[in-house]
């Protein structure tokens, strides 16, 4: 229920009625001396009521004018959010497009252009939220917002520098891993001195630890040499760079005097001394020639060659030594291997006999032994080709996780 407030008549009234209460007056008729005292009071309670109603109205003009200011001031906050905003949805729409593209260039120019308006958005001044009383609710949301967004463009942004960074990162392992395939030889129509070779050669990451190469040491000597560094990424191809200029070396300058096992001994102490016990290099290193013992061979700590003739394949056992930087010194040994012409020796990294399905099971080595022995008479690049089809095949959507290496060499 409301109560409507009184006429003003009536509150006049009241007002004489109590003032002459208060001089004890009612029903009489006042001195002079008394009605001075009276108007007096009139005077001093209407000029109290005058000033009260002066201080409403400022107070209400103070309140209107306030309240236009802090709409105006909301108004223009709310399109700042909004503008910035609309900044952080372009960048991320920049970025997302780069990105799809794959042109890392273009991604790296993109990110920066994001960041730099990104930090020009932030540091504008129109974007410091305006002052606000305690009970301004409406404006202590924008400061809420204003904070909030600070936070969310300075997490994109630290976002946008770590991908730079990984953009950056990814292009460098990009181009290790175009080194590292310029430091193996093709994967079909290789020949040296004895022997005709098929290869495939795929690192897990964009470059790895797996190794192989093939040269001519002199006109009637060849040289294959297949190696695996502990793990795959950048630090395993830069052992497998420095293996590789050791090997160069070597064979520069001992050319037919070049013995596997000198090889072996030459590497051994190269990863020993760059890698300090950190990594290892497992690793078969041959030579072939076209008098007897055709093919000496020196297996440093790796899976053993296969030897297929008319079909049937043997695993070469001989002396599996110690990997290459497992021990300062190392004396390796050789094997002589009796190959005829026509025979198939294939080298190749556990990266093929581990390679997993989506369910974690192994490819196994019996099974691409088994694939060499029905593909046999058809050659070095057919049986290279059969084991690859299949190790992809096995692996289905889930990418290999070890570096993949196989040599098939063909005796002539």
């Amino acid at each position: 229920m409301t109560h409507e407030a009184p006429p003003a008549a009536e509150r006049i009234h009241a007002l004489i009625r109590t003032q002459l209460d208060l001089l004890n007056l009612s029903g009489s008729t006042p001195s002079p001396d008394q009605w001075q005292i009276f108007l007096a009071r009139i005077e001093s309670e209407l000029s109290d009521r005058e000033l009260r109603i002066e201080a409403l109205e400022e107070v209400a003009a103070y309140s209107t004018e306030e309240l236009t200011r802090m709409r105006l001031s909301l108004t223009r906050q709310y399109k700042d959010l909004g503008e910035t905003l609309e900044v952080l949805r372009e960048a991320v729409s920049v970025f997302r497009d780069a990105a799809a593209e794959g042109d890392n260039e273009a991604l790296a120019t993109a990110l920066r252009a994001a960041q730099q308006r990104f930090n020009l958005q932030l540091s504008a001044e129109w974007f410091e939220p305006a002052e606000a009383s305690e009970l301004d609710l409406a404006a202590s949301s924008v400061r809420v917002l204003h904070t909030g967004l600070v936070a969310l463009s300075q997490a994109i942004a630290d976002l946008v520098q770590e991908t730079s960074t990984m953009a950056s990162g990814r292009k460098e392992l990009e181009l290790a891993g175009a080194v590292q395939h310029m430091l193996v030889p093709p994967s079909s129509g290789v020949s040296v001195p004895g022997a005709r070779i098929h290869a495939w050669f795929q690192p897990a990451d964009q470059c790895g630890g797996d190794w192989w190469t093939a040269h001519e040491l002199t006109p009637e000597r060849g040289l294959v040499v297949v190696g695996d560094v502990t793990g795959h990424g950048a630090p395993s191809a830069i052992i497998t760079g420095a293996v590789k200029g050791a090997c160069d070396l070597a064979r520069m300058g001992m050319r037919g005097g070049l013995r596997p096992s000198q090889l072996m001994r030459m590497l051994n102490r190269v990863i020993a001394e760059a890698a300090r016990g950190e990594y290892m290099m497992t690793g078969v290193a041959l030579t072939l020639q076209p008098v007897a013992p055709r093919v000496q061979l020196t297996n440093a700590g790796h899976q053993p060659p296969w030897l297929i003739r008319r079909g049937e394949v043997t695993v070469v056992q001989g002396v599996r030594e110690p990997p290459l930087g497992a021990q300062a010194a190392v004396s390796y040994t050789e094997l002589n291997l009796h190959a005829e012409p026509g025979d198939l020796i294939v080298l190749l990294t556990d990266g093929i006999t581990e390679a997993e399905n989506e369910k974690g099971q192994e490819l196994g080595d019996k099974h691409v032994r088994a694939l060499c022995e029905q593909h046999a008479n058809l050659g070095a690049e057919a049986i290279r080709d059969k084991i690859q089809q299949t190790v992809l095949h096995h692996c289905g959507s889930r990418p290999p996780s070890d570096d993949i290496t196989l040599v098939v060499i063909e005796v002539v």
